[in-house]
């Protein structure tokens, strides 16, 4: 399985990624790059997705997404993530991508149509299944401590990564990493 990830502004990505490790260090969980994946779960021959990727790329141009909120679900995946508004950008962006990357025949139409309708933009903090209770703990000293996860902060997305995300998050690797163009 493959996956498209918006990748923040660089200075943005390295203060997201101290954040990421020290809460693996604290709460457990592995590290993982800070994105907000744009499609999950891409299946093909990793040249077609190198090249479908470019062409992706070169139809964005940089935009910026706004902190709606620090969040936690009871999913592995999405155990705490920094909520993202769902913008006219990011939605042209996953509509681009679905066309691009998920050329199906007619009976894959429905799944497809839910797969677009279940998106929620975010940008996970951490992976693993903790409680709640430690979750509410990070939630209130990170609103505090973290300036990134103020609601109404704007992230910027300056690129494009194609990721093989096979097995556990360990064993992830970036294919290629494409700046969007200057908007």
């Amino acid at each position: 399985m493959y996956a498209l990830w918006l990748m923040p502004a660089i200075k943005q990505r390295i203060k997201l990624a101290h954040l990421i490790q020290a809460l693996s260090d604290e709460h457990g969980g592995p590290l993982f790059d800070p994105h907000i994946t744009l499609l999950a779960d891409i299946e093909g021959d990793e040249n077609r997705l190198i090249d479908q990727t470019r062409r992706l790329a070169s139809q964005m141009t940089q935009f910026s997404v706004r902190v709606r909120s620090l969040d936690y679900l009871h999913e592995y995946y999405k155990s705490f993530f920094i909520r993202i508004d769902d913008t006219d950008s990011i939605d042209q962006a996953r509509r681009i991508a679905l066309a691009l990357f998920l050329k199906q025949p007619l009976p894959e139409r429905e799944r497809l149509k839910q797969y677009q309708s279940e998106f929620m933009p975010h940008l996970s903090l951490m992976y693993g299944l903790q409680t709640d209770a430690v979750k509410a703990l990070i939630k209130d000293k990170i609103q505090i401590d973290t300036v990134l996860t103020h609601r109404g902060t704007e992230i910027r997305i300056e690129s494009l990564q194609l990721v093989s995300a096979f097995g556990p998050p360990e064993s992830w690797n970036i294919i290629t990493e494409l700046p969007l163009r200057n908007g």
